[in-house]
Protein backbone atom coordinates (compact mmCIF):
# COMPACT_ATOMS: atom_id res chain seq x y z
CA UNK A 1 0.00 0.00 0.00
CA UNK A 2 1.26 3.08 -0.81
CA UNK A 3 2.62 5.05 2.36
CA UNK A 4 1.12 8.29 1.81
CA UNK A 5 -2.40 6.88 0.79
CA UNK A 6 -1.47 4.81 4.10
CA UNK A 7 -0.86 7.91 6.52
CA UNK A 8 -3.43 9.90 4.83
CA UNK A 9 -6.34 7.23 5.80
CA UNK A 10 -5.00 7.17 9.58
CA UNK A 11 -4.82 10.85 9.47
CA UNK A 12 -8.77 10.91 8.19
CA UNK A 13 -9.02 8.43 11.00
CA UNK A 14 -7.79 10.83 13.71
CA UNK A 15 -10.13 14.01 12.16
CA UNK A 16 -13.69 12.04 12.75
CA UNK A 17 -12.33 11.18 16.20
CA UNK A 18 -11.93 14.98 17.20
CA UNK A 19 -15.05 16.35 14.70
CA UNK A 20 -18.47 15.23 13.60
CA UNK A 21 -18.45 17.11 10.68
CA UNK A 22 -17.47 15.49 7.76
CA UNK A 23 -16.74 19.02 5.65
CA UNK A 24 -13.46 19.21 8.53
CA UNK A 25 -12.27 16.03 7.36
CA UNK A 26 -12.49 17.04 4.18
CA UNK A 27 -11.22 20.43 4.58
CA UNK A 28 -8.39 19.56 6.57
CA UNK A 29 -6.91 16.65 4.43
CA UNK A 30 -7.05 18.81 1.48
CA UNK A 31 -3.25 19.13 1.18
CA UNK A 32 -2.87 19.72 -2.95
CA UNK A 33 -2.43 23.39 -1.94
CA UNK A 34 0.01 23.13 1.19
CA UNK A 35 1.96 20.27 -1.15
CA UNK A 36 2.07 23.23 -3.99
CA UNK A 37 3.63 25.40 -1.54
CA UNK A 38 5.71 23.27 0.26
CA UNK A 39 7.52 22.03 -3.12
CA UNK A 40 7.85 26.09 -3.75
CA UNK A 41 9.77 26.45 -0.54
CA UNK A 42 11.67 23.22 -1.08
CA UNK A 43 12.65 23.78 -4.90
CA UNK A 44 11.09 20.38 -5.55
CA UNK A 45 8.05 18.86 -7.13
CA UNK A 46 7.02 15.49 -5.44
CA UNK A 47 7.31 16.51 -1.32
CA UNK A 48 4.27 15.86 0.66
CA UNK A 49 3.59 17.22 4.00
CA UNK A 50 2.76 13.53 4.56
CA UNK A 51 6.63 12.97 4.10
CA UNK A 52 7.39 14.42 7.62
CA UNK A 53 6.74 12.47 10.81
CA UNK A 54 9.07 14.39 13.54
CA UNK A 55 7.29 17.16 15.04
CA UNK A 56 10.23 19.95 15.15
CA UNK A 57 10.29 19.55 11.56
CA UNK A 58 6.50 20.45 10.94
CA UNK A 59 7.02 23.22 13.71
CA UNK A 60 9.57 24.32 11.46
CA UNK A 61 7.56 24.31 7.81
CA UNK A 62 4.82 25.60 9.21
CA UNK A 63 5.99 28.81 10.96
CA UNK A 64 8.23 29.15 6.76
CA UNK A 65 4.78 28.41 5.22
CA UNK A 66 2.99 31.29 7.10
CA UNK A 67 5.68 33.58 5.75
CA UNK A 68 5.41 32.35 2.22
CA UNK A 69 3.08 34.65 0.35
CA UNK A 70 1.50 32.25 -2.26
CA UNK A 71 0.45 30.04 1.26
CA UNK A 72 -1.40 33.22 2.98
CA UNK A 73 -2.91 34.55 -0.46
CA UNK A 74 -4.57 30.88 -0.38
CA UNK A 75 -5.32 30.75 3.75
CA UNK A 76 -6.56 34.29 2.59
CA UNK A 77 -9.14 33.02 0.22
CA UNK A 78 -9.58 29.40 1.76
CA UNK A 79 -11.04 31.67 5.22
CA UNK A 80 -7.84 30.00 7.35
CA UNK A 81 -8.56 26.18 5.79
CA UNK A 82 -4.91 25.51 5.45
CA UNK A 83 -3.37 27.28 8.58
CA UNK A 84 -6.29 25.05 10.31
CA UNK A 85 -4.88 21.70 8.64
CA UNK A 86 -1.51 22.15 9.14
CA UNK A 87 -2.45 22.18 12.71
CA UNK A 88 -4.49 19.80 13.08
CA UNK A 89 -1.66 17.83 11.05
CA UNK A 90 0.72 18.80 13.97
CA UNK A 91 -1.31 17.41 16.62
CA UNK A 92 -1.67 14.36 15.11
CA UNK A 93 2.15 13.89 14.47
CA UNK A 94 2.40 14.34 18.03
CA UNK A 95 -0.39 12.06 18.87
CA UNK A 96 1.31 9.52 16.67
CA UNK A 97 4.31 9.53 17.98
CA UNK A 98 3.47 9.68 21.89
CA UNK A 99 0.51 6.90 21.31
CA UNK A 100 1.74 4.52 18.56
CA UNK A 101 1.39 1.59 19.57
CA UNK A 102 3.69 -1.26 19.99
CA UNK A 103 2.40 -3.18 16.87
CA UNK A 104 3.14 -0.30 14.60
CA UNK A 105 6.74 0.09 16.15
CA UNK A 106 7.76 -3.48 15.32
CA UNK A 107 6.20 -3.45 11.88
CA UNK A 108 7.69 0.02 11.24
CA UNK A 109 11.32 -1.88 12.60
CA UNK A 110 10.86 -4.77 11.19
CA UNK A 111 10.00 -3.11 7.66
CA UNK A 112 13.36 -1.28 8.08
CA UNK A 113 15.60 -3.33 9.32
CA UNK A 114 15.34 -5.80 6.07
CA UNK A 115 16.89 -2.90 4.27
CA UNK A 116 19.87 -1.90 6.44
CA UNK A 117 22.78 -1.94 4.50
CA UNK A 118 21.54 -1.73 0.49
CA UNK A 119 22.84 -0.99 -2.68
CA UNK A 120 20.27 0.37 -5.26
CA UNK A 121 22.28 -0.74 -8.31
CA UNK A 122 21.29 -0.44 -12.14
CA UNK A 123 22.28 1.46 -15.55
CA UNK A 124 23.47 5.16 -15.16
CA UNK A 125 20.31 7.58 -15.02
CA UNK A 126 17.52 4.88 -13.93
CA UNK A 127 16.44 6.87 -11.34
CA UNK A 128 18.68 5.46 -8.12
CA UNK A 129 19.63 8.28 -5.84
CA UNK A 130 15.74 9.44 -6.81
CA UNK A 131 14.59 6.11 -4.76
CA UNK A 132 16.30 7.16 -2.36
CA UNK A 133 15.47 10.51 -1.63
CA UNK A 134 11.90 9.52 -2.43
CA UNK A 135 12.24 6.58 0.30
CA UNK A 136 13.97 8.96 3.04
CA UNK A 137 12.50 12.19 2.69
CA UNK A 138 11.90 13.36 6.31
CA UNK A 139 13.84 11.83 7.87
CA UNK A 140 17.40 12.14 9.29
CA UNK A 141 20.01 11.74 6.40
CA UNK A 142 24.23 12.20 5.67
CA UNK A 143 24.87 12.06 2.10
CA UNK A 144 28.53 11.37 0.85
CA UNK A 145 30.20 10.28 -2.53
CA UNK A 146 32.78 7.77 -2.76
CA UNK A 147 35.71 8.30 -5.36
CA UNK A 148 38.80 7.06 -6.23
CA UNK A 149 40.94 9.98 -4.05
CA UNK A 150 38.09 8.32 -0.80
CA UNK A 151 40.01 7.06 2.53
CA UNK A 152 39.26 5.98 6.14
CA UNK A 153 40.10 9.78 6.32
CA UNK A 154 37.63 11.26 4.66
CA UNK A 155 35.22 9.08 5.18
CA UNK A 156 35.51 8.63 9.57
CA UNK A 157 37.68 11.46 10.07
CA UNK A 158 40.65 12.84 11.26
CA UNK A 159 42.99 15.30 12.73
CA UNK A 160 42.54 18.74 10.41
CA UNK A 161 44.11 21.98 11.03
CA UNK A 162 41.78 24.38 11.57
CA UNK A 163 41.95 28.24 12.68
CA UNK A 164 40.83 29.43 15.79
CA UNK A 165 40.66 33.16 17.55
CA UNK A 166 42.78 33.25 20.77
CA UNK A 167 44.33 36.55 23.05
CA UNK A 168 47.59 37.75 21.84
CA UNK A 169 50.20 37.06 24.56
CA UNK A 170 53.63 38.56 25.18
CA UNK A 171 56.94 36.97 25.47
CA UNK A 172 55.76 36.70 29.26
CA UNK A 173 52.86 35.03 28.73
CA UNK A 174 50.14 37.74 29.92
CA UNK A 175 47.58 39.04 27.64
CA UNK A 176 47.78 41.98 25.56
CA UNK A 177 45.57 44.50 26.19
CA UNK A 178 44.72 47.72 24.05
CA UNK A 179 41.77 50.39 25.01
CA UNK A 180 40.83 47.67 27.88
CA UNK A 181 40.27 44.86 25.57
CA UNK A 182 42.67 41.70 24.99
CA UNK A 183 44.35 41.93 21.15
CA UNK A 184 43.06 38.74 19.34
CA UNK A 185 45.20 37.09 17.08
CA UNK A 186 44.61 33.64 14.65
CA UNK A 187 46.18 30.66 15.75
CA UNK A 188 46.52 27.25 13.65
CA UNK A 189 45.51 24.22 15.48
CA UNK A 190 44.85 20.26 15.04
CA UNK A 191 41.08 19.23 15.78
CA UNK A 192 39.49 16.02 15.35
CA UNK A 193 37.37 16.64 12.47
CA UNK A 194 34.49 13.97 12.06
CA UNK A 195 33.30 13.01 8.29
CA UNK A 196 29.81 11.63 7.05
CA UNK A 197 30.41 8.03 9.17
CA UNK A 198 31.03 9.33 12.17
CA UNK A 199 28.14 12.25 11.96
CA UNK A 200 25.56 9.36 10.83
CA UNK A 201 27.09 7.50 13.65
CA UNK A 202 26.62 9.73 16.43
CA UNK A 203 23.03 11.34 14.92
CA UNK A 204 21.81 7.39 15.73
CA UNK A 205 22.71 7.12 18.33
CA UNK A 206 21.23 10.13 19.80
CA UNK A 207 18.02 9.53 18.31
CA UNK A 208 18.39 5.80 19.07
CA UNK A 209 16.07 6.49 22.20
CA UNK A 210 13.12 8.00 20.19
CA UNK A 211 13.42 5.32 17.74
CA UNK A 212 13.92 7.45 14.72
CA UNK A 213 15.90 6.23 11.83
CA UNK A 214 19.47 7.83 10.96
CA UNK A 215 20.07 7.30 7.06
CA UNK A 216 23.73 7.02 5.50
CA UNK A 217 23.65 7.26 1.96
CA UNK A 218 26.83 6.52 -0.25
CA UNK A 219 26.53 7.81 -4.07
CA UNK A 220 28.52 5.58 -6.38
CA UNK A 221 29.93 3.57 -3.48
CA UNK A 222 31.57 1.39 -6.78
CA UNK A 223 33.90 4.49 -7.38
CA UNK A 224 35.84 4.09 -4.24
CA UNK A 225 37.99 1.49 -3.08
CA UNK A 226 35.82 0.23 -0.55
CA UNK A 227 38.37 -1.93 1.88
CA UNK A 228 40.48 1.29 1.78
CA UNK A 229 37.64 3.44 2.74
CA UNK A 230 35.36 1.22 5.68
CA UNK A 231 38.65 -0.04 6.70
CA UNK A 232 38.23 -1.95 10.39
CA UNK A 233 34.14 -0.73 10.12
CA UNK A 234 33.49 -3.25 7.71
CA UNK A 235 33.04 -5.59 10.86
CA UNK A 236 30.56 -3.49 12.05
CA UNK A 237 28.44 -4.86 8.87
CA UNK A 238 27.35 -7.95 10.30
CA UNK A 239 23.97 -6.75 12.46
CA UNK A 240 22.46 -9.70 14.81
CA UNK A 241 18.85 -10.37 14.61
CA UNK A 242 17.77 -6.87 16.66
CA UNK A 243 19.58 -4.51 13.99
CA UNK A 244 22.95 -4.10 16.00
CA UNK A 245 26.40 -4.89 15.18
CA UNK A 246 27.20 -8.28 15.91
CA UNK A 247 30.52 -7.82 16.63
CA UNK A 248 31.90 -4.40 18.32
CA UNK A 249 35.27 -3.13 17.27
CA UNK A 250 37.87 -0.96 19.11
CA UNK A 251 38.25 2.51 18.57
CA UNK A 252 41.38 4.02 18.16
CA UNK A 253 42.83 6.65 20.53
CA UNK A 254 41.35 9.53 18.25
CA UNK A 255 37.86 8.14 17.66
CA UNK A 256 37.56 7.29 21.89
CA UNK A 257 38.61 11.01 22.89
CA UNK A 258 36.66 11.84 20.22
CA UNK A 259 33.43 9.89 21.14
CA UNK A 260 33.78 10.62 24.51
CA UNK A 261 33.64 13.95 24.56
CA UNK A 262 30.52 14.14 21.79
CA UNK A 263 28.77 11.20 24.06
CA UNK A 264 28.98 12.61 27.72
CA UNK A 265 25.66 14.30 27.87
CA UNK A 266 23.78 11.63 25.82
CA UNK A 267 22.61 8.49 27.96
CA UNK A 268 22.97 5.27 26.57
CA UNK A 269 22.23 2.69 28.61
CA UNK A 270 21.96 -0.91 28.78
CA UNK A 271 18.54 -0.90 28.12
CA UNK A 272 18.59 0.36 24.74
CA UNK A 273 21.09 -2.27 23.02
CA UNK A 274 19.42 -5.56 22.47
CA UNK A 275 22.38 -8.69 21.49
CA UNK A 276 24.76 -10.80 23.26
CA UNK A 277 27.64 -8.62 24.63
CA UNK A 278 30.66 -9.55 26.65
CA UNK A 279 31.65 -6.82 29.45
CA UNK A 280 35.36 -5.79 29.40
CA UNK A 281 38.23 -6.86 31.66
CA UNK A 282 37.23 -3.79 34.01
CA UNK A 283 33.75 -4.83 33.85
CA UNK A 284 32.19 -2.14 32.09
CA UNK A 285 29.05 -3.35 30.00
CA UNK A 286 28.13 -2.61 26.16
CA UNK A 287 26.18 0.59 26.63
CA UNK A 288 29.33 1.81 29.11
CA UNK A 289 31.67 1.21 26.30
CA UNK A 290 29.82 2.80 23.43
CA UNK A 291 29.59 5.78 25.87
CA UNK A 292 33.39 6.12 26.61
CA UNK A 293 33.64 5.86 22.61
CA UNK A 294 36.06 2.35 23.60
CA UNK A 295 34.20 0.66 20.74
CA UNK A 296 32.16 1.33 18.03
CA UNK A 297 28.60 -0.58 17.52
CA UNK A 298 26.50 0.53 15.71
CA UNK A 299 22.79 1.17 16.75
CA UNK A 300 19.53 -0.98 15.19
CA UNK A 301 18.58 2.76 13.63
CA UNK A 302 21.66 3.54 11.63
CA UNK A 303 20.71 2.41 7.75
CA UNK A 304 23.45 2.57 5.29
CA UNK A 305 22.08 2.94 1.72
CA UNK A 306 24.24 2.95 -0.74
CA UNK A 307 23.81 3.37 -5.12
CA UNK A 308 25.99 1.42 -7.58
CA UNK A 309 26.33 2.08 -11.29
CA UNK A 310 26.52 -0.58 -12.78
CA UNK A 311 28.82 0.79 -15.87
CA UNK A 312 31.24 1.97 -13.76
CA UNK A 313 31.70 -1.54 -11.93
CA UNK A 314 35.54 -1.37 -13.34
CA UNK A 315 36.57 0.97 -11.10
CA UNK A 316 37.07 -0.88 -8.37
CA UNK A 317 35.84 -4.25 -8.05
CA UNK A 318 33.47 -5.01 -4.50
CA UNK A 319 35.18 -8.48 -3.22
CA UNK A 320 32.14 -11.27 -1.98
CA UNK A 321 32.85 -10.62 1.83
CA UNK A 322 31.62 -7.12 1.02
CA UNK A 323 28.89 -7.93 -1.10
CA UNK A 324 27.25 -10.36 1.21
CA UNK A 325 27.06 -7.92 3.92
CA UNK A 326 24.14 -6.14 1.69
CA UNK A 327 20.72 -6.27 0.16
CA UNK A 328 20.74 -5.41 -3.67
CA UNK A 329 17.98 -3.71 -5.34
CA UNK A 330 18.11 -3.26 -8.63
CA UNK A 331 16.31 -0.66 -10.55
CA UNK A 332 15.16 -1.26 -14.01
CA UNK A 333 15.93 0.62 -17.10
CA UNK A 334 11.98 2.30 -17.74
CA UNK A 335 11.37 4.59 -20.71
CA UNK A 336 8.54 5.31 -20.27
CA UNK A 337 8.74 7.44 -17.43
CA UNK A 338 7.82 11.24 -19.37
CA UNK A 339 6.92 12.16 -22.89
CA UNK A 340 10.44 13.76 -23.54
CA UNK A 341 11.50 15.18 -26.79
CA UNK A 342 15.11 15.79 -28.43
CA UNK A 343 14.96 19.14 -30.46
CA UNK A 344 16.91 18.80 -33.20
CA UNK A 345 16.99 20.79 -36.67
CA UNK A 346 13.54 22.55 -35.47
CA UNK A 347 12.21 18.59 -34.90
CA UNK A 348 11.44 16.51 -32.05
CA UNK A 349 11.89 13.64 -31.71
CA UNK A 350 11.07 11.27 -28.99
CA UNK A 351 13.72 10.60 -26.14
CA UNK A 352 11.70 7.25 -24.97
CA UNK A 353 12.28 5.62 -28.71
CA UNK A 354 15.74 6.53 -28.90
CA UNK A 355 16.33 5.18 -25.51
CA UNK A 356 14.93 2.06 -26.88
CA UNK A 357 16.36 1.60 -30.34
CA UNK A 358 20.02 2.61 -28.69
CA UNK A 359 19.95 0.52 -26.11
CA UNK A 360 18.72 -2.49 -28.08
CA UNK A 361 22.31 -1.51 -30.01
CA UNK A 362 24.30 -0.96 -26.85
CA UNK A 363 22.93 -4.40 -25.67
CA UNK A 364 23.44 -6.50 -29.29
CA UNK A 365 27.06 -4.79 -29.14
CA UNK A 366 28.77 -5.26 -25.87
CA UNK A 367 26.36 -8.42 -24.87
CA UNK A 368 25.74 -6.39 -21.77
CA UNK A 369 22.93 -4.20 -19.48
CA UNK A 370 25.93 -1.97 -17.87
CA UNK A 371 26.05 0.26 -20.48
CA UNK A 372 23.05 1.32 -21.10
CA UNK A 373 21.45 4.51 -20.45
CA UNK A 374 18.47 5.07 -17.88
CA UNK A 375 15.83 7.37 -18.45
CA UNK A 376 17.35 10.53 -16.72
CA UNK A 377 20.93 10.06 -18.05
CA UNK A 378 19.76 13.10 -19.28
CA UNK A 379 17.76 15.99 -17.80
CA UNK A 380 15.13 17.74 -19.93
CA UNK A 381 14.70 21.67 -19.82
CA UNK A 382 10.43 21.95 -19.38
CA UNK A 383 10.69 18.51 -21.19
CA UNK A 384 12.94 19.25 -24.05
CA UNK A 385 15.93 17.98 -24.27
CA UNK A 386 18.56 20.27 -26.41
CA UNK A 387 20.23 19.21 -29.50
CA UNK A 388 23.85 21.14 -27.56
CA UNK A 389 23.34 19.10 -24.14
CA UNK A 390 21.89 15.47 -26.08
CA UNK A 391 26.10 15.68 -28.26
CA UNK A 392 27.58 16.76 -25.36
CA UNK A 393 26.07 14.55 -22.72
CA UNK A 394 24.31 11.43 -24.81
CA UNK A 395 26.60 11.56 -27.81
CA UNK A 396 29.92 11.93 -25.77
CA UNK A 397 28.91 8.90 -23.26
CA UNK A 398 27.82 6.91 -26.20
CA UNK A 399 31.35 7.72 -28.33
CA UNK A 400 33.48 7.79 -25.68
CA UNK A 401 32.35 5.05 -23.31
CA UNK A 402 30.15 2.73 -24.96
CA UNK A 403 31.42 2.27 -29.01
CA UNK A 404 35.01 3.13 -28.83
CA UNK A 405 36.47 -0.50 -28.08
CA UNK A 406 33.75 -1.77 -30.95
CA UNK A 407 34.08 0.47 -33.45
CA UNK A 408 31.98 2.70 -35.17
CA UNK A 409 30.82 -0.23 -38.26
CA UNK A 410 27.73 -0.30 -37.42
CA UNK A 411 24.34 1.83 -39.67
CA UNK A 412 23.65 4.19 -37.20
CA UNK A 413 26.93 6.27 -37.70
CA UNK A 414 27.38 5.98 -41.00
CA UNK A 415 26.89 9.12 -43.40
CA UNK A 416 27.06 8.87 -46.50
CA UNK A 417 28.56 5.40 -46.34
CA UNK A 418 31.09 7.12 -43.80
CA UNK A 419 31.42 6.98 -39.95
CA UNK A 420 30.65 10.04 -38.00
CA UNK A 421 33.45 11.01 -36.03
CA UNK A 422 32.33 12.40 -32.74
CA UNK A 423 33.90 15.82 -34.23
CA UNK A 424 31.39 15.85 -37.12
CA UNK A 425 28.68 16.74 -34.89
CA UNK A 426 30.39 20.47 -33.97
CA UNK A 427 30.46 22.79 -36.67
CA UNK A 428 34.24 25.29 -36.79
CA UNK A 429 32.71 27.57 -34.30
CA UNK A 430 32.02 25.11 -31.63
CA UNK A 431 28.52 24.99 -32.36
CA UNK A 432 26.25 21.99 -32.93
CA UNK A 433 25.83 20.61 -36.17
CA UNK A 434 22.20 19.77 -36.25
CA UNK A 435 21.94 18.36 -39.31
CA UNK A 436 24.44 15.56 -38.70
CA UNK A 437 22.58 14.86 -35.49
CA UNK A 438 19.77 14.86 -36.91
CA UNK A 439 20.94 12.03 -39.72
CA UNK A 440 22.30 9.77 -36.75
CA UNK A 441 18.65 9.96 -35.13
CA UNK A 442 16.92 8.90 -38.79
CA UNK A 443 19.67 6.51 -38.79
CA UNK A 444 18.71 4.54 -35.54
CA UNK A 445 15.03 5.19 -36.62
CA UNK A 446 13.74 7.28 -33.58
CA UNK A 447 10.15 8.47 -33.70
CA UNK A 448 9.31 12.01 -34.24
CA UNK A 449 6.54 13.14 -32.50
CA UNK A 450 3.63 14.68 -33.10
CA UNK A 451 4.54 18.58 -33.79
CA UNK A 452 0.70 19.49 -33.95
CA UNK A 453 0.53 20.77 -30.28
CA UNK A 454 3.29 23.48 -30.90
CA UNK A 455 2.03 24.38 -34.36
CA UNK A 456 0.68 27.56 -34.69
CA UNK A 457 -2.79 26.56 -36.42
CA UNK A 458 -6.48 27.40 -34.66
CA UNK A 459 -5.28 29.41 -31.72
CA UNK A 460 -7.48 29.89 -29.55
CA UNK A 461 -9.72 33.36 -29.78
CA UNK A 462 -9.02 36.19 -27.55
CA UNK A 463 -10.97 36.36 -24.01
CA UNK A 464 -13.32 39.09 -24.97
CA UNK A 465 -13.06 38.07 -28.75
CA UNK A 466 -17.19 35.96 -29.92
CA UNK A 467 -15.77 31.84 -30.57
CA UNK A 468 -15.46 31.49 -34.43
CA UNK A 469 -17.24 28.87 -36.28
CA UNK A 470 -16.69 25.20 -35.78
CA UNK A 471 -15.15 25.55 -32.40
CA UNK A 472 -16.61 24.69 -29.25
CA UNK A 473 -20.30 25.47 -29.02
CA UNK A 474 -21.75 22.97 -26.36
CA UNK A 475 -19.50 20.15 -23.41
CA UNK A 476 -21.24 17.24 -21.30
CA UNK A 477 -19.35 16.31 -18.58
CA UNK A 478 -21.26 13.88 -15.86
CA UNK A 479 -24.40 16.19 -14.81
CA UNK A 480 -23.04 19.25 -16.23
CA UNK A 481 -23.71 21.05 -19.31
CA UNK A 482 -21.54 24.00 -20.94
CA UNK A 483 -22.99 26.38 -23.37
CA UNK A 484 -20.79 29.11 -25.59
CA UNK A 485 -23.71 31.50 -24.36
CA UNK A 486 -22.46 31.55 -20.88
CA UNK A 487 -19.02 31.79 -21.48
CA UNK A 488 -18.66 33.61 -25.09
CA UNK A 489 -15.08 32.29 -25.96
CA UNK A 490 -13.67 29.00 -26.63
CA UNK A 491 -11.22 29.79 -23.99
CA UNK A 492 -13.81 30.20 -21.44
CA UNK A 493 -15.75 26.87 -22.14
CA UNK A 494 -12.40 25.43 -21.87
CA UNK A 495 -11.27 26.19 -18.71
CA UNK A 496 -14.73 25.73 -17.71
CA UNK A 497 -14.70 22.24 -18.56
CA UNK A 498 -11.11 21.88 -17.04
CA UNK A 499 -12.87 23.29 -13.46
CA UNK A 500 -15.15 20.81 -13.40
CA UNK A 501 -12.77 17.48 -14.26
CA UNK A 502 -10.19 18.62 -11.79
CA UNK A 503 -13.09 18.87 -8.94
CA UNK A 504 -14.33 15.47 -10.16
CA UNK A 505 -10.70 13.43 -10.49
CA UNK A 506 -8.78 15.83 -8.27
CA UNK A 507 -6.17 17.98 -9.77
CA UNK A 508 -3.24 16.45 -8.91
CA UNK A 509 -4.46 13.28 -11.31
CA UNK A 510 -4.97 16.23 -14.36
CA UNK A 511 -1.44 17.60 -13.69
CA UNK A 512 -0.37 13.69 -13.74
CA UNK A 513 -1.64 13.45 -17.47
CA UNK A 514 -0.41 16.60 -18.99
CA UNK A 515 3.27 15.46 -17.19
CA UNK A 516 2.62 11.87 -18.56
CA UNK A 517 2.13 13.05 -22.01
CA UNK A 518 3.79 15.91 -22.73
CA UNK A 519 0.88 18.49 -23.15
CA UNK A 520 2.78 21.35 -23.57
CA UNK A 521 2.84 24.53 -25.95
CA UNK A 522 6.14 26.65 -26.56
CA UNK A 523 7.66 24.57 -23.72
CA UNK A 524 5.11 25.75 -21.30
CA UNK A 525 2.71 23.05 -19.88
CA UNK A 526 -0.66 23.46 -20.15
CA UNK A 527 -1.30 22.99 -16.81
CA UNK A 528 0.41 23.91 -13.60
CA UNK A 529 0.26 23.24 -9.47
CA UNK A 530 2.39 25.60 -8.82
CA UNK A 531 2.46 29.65 -10.01
CA UNK A 532 4.61 29.85 -12.92
CA UNK A 533 4.73 33.63 -12.48
CA UNK A 534 4.51 34.11 -16.01
CA UNK A 535 1.35 36.40 -17.65
CA UNK A 536 1.02 33.30 -19.78
CA UNK A 537 -0.72 31.78 -17.40
CA UNK A 538 -4.21 32.53 -15.70
CA UNK A 539 -5.31 31.28 -12.30
CA UNK A 540 -7.88 28.76 -11.71
CA UNK A 541 -10.25 28.75 -8.91
CA UNK A 542 -9.61 24.90 -8.05
CA UNK A 543 -6.26 25.92 -7.28
CA UNK A 544 -4.20 25.52 -10.30
CA UNK A 545 -2.53 27.48 -13.34
CA UNK A 546 -3.69 27.33 -17.14
CA UNK A 547 -2.10 28.11 -19.62
CA UNK A 548 -3.86 30.96 -22.27
CA UNK A 549 -1.50 32.66 -24.56
CA UNK A 550 -1.16 30.51 -27.64
CA UNK A 551 -3.21 27.49 -27.12
CA UNK A 552 -4.95 26.36 -29.79
CA UNK A 553 -7.67 23.56 -30.77
CA UNK A 554 -5.12 20.99 -31.68
CA UNK A 555 -3.97 21.46 -27.59
CA UNK A 556 -7.31 21.17 -26.09
CA UNK A 557 -8.70 18.07 -28.16
CA UNK A 558 -5.65 16.72 -27.16
CA UNK A 559 -6.07 17.49 -23.76
CA UNK A 560 -9.03 16.65 -23.38
CA UNK A 561 -9.05 13.14 -25.40
CA UNK A 562 -5.92 12.05 -22.99
CA UNK A 563 -7.85 13.13 -19.83
CA UNK A 564 -10.53 10.58 -21.17
CA UNK A 565 -8.63 8.13 -21.70
CA UNK A 566 -6.42 8.06 -18.87
CA UNK A 567 -9.01 8.66 -15.90
CA UNK A 568 -11.98 7.03 -17.76
CA UNK A 569 -14.86 9.36 -17.67
CA UNK A 570 -17.30 10.11 -20.89
CA UNK A 571 -17.24 14.11 -22.42
CA UNK A 572 -19.38 14.86 -25.33
CA UNK A 573 -18.18 18.37 -27.25
CA UNK A 574 -20.32 19.64 -30.20
CA UNK A 575 -19.44 22.20 -32.53
CA UNK A 576 -20.78 24.74 -34.65
CA UNK A 577 -21.81 23.47 -38.04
Amino acid sequence: MDLRKEKLDLYKKFIEKCTKSPKSVNNYADFNRINECLNLLKNSTDLSILDYDNVSDVESLISQLQTQDLFLRYDSAGNKQYSNALSTYLMFIRAKNMFMTEHMSCESERNLNATQQIIFFGAPGTGKSHEIKKQTAGQSVVRTTFHPDSDYSTFVGAYKPTTIDVPLRDVSGHVVVENGNPVIESKIVYEFVDQAFLKAYVNAWTLLAENKPQFLIVEEINRGNCAQIFGDLFQLLDRNDFGFSDYPIIADSDLKKFLSKTFKNLNIDDGLIQGEYEKSEDGKSIAERVKSGEVLLLPKNLYIWATMNTSDQSLFPIDSAFKRRWDWKYIPIDTKKENWSIKVNGSAYSWSDFLEKVNEKIGSTTSSEDKKLGFYFCKANNTVISADRFVSKVLFYIYNDVFKDYGFDDAMFKNDGKAMSFQSFYNTDGSVNETVVDILLKNLGVKKKDSAIDGDEGAFDDENTPSPTKRMKFIRLWDQELKIEDYKTNFGMYSAALDVIAQKCGIDNVIDVVKKHGLHRYNKPLLSKIDPRDAAYVYQNAGYYILKTGVNVVACNSLFKNLQSDLNFEMEIIRDE
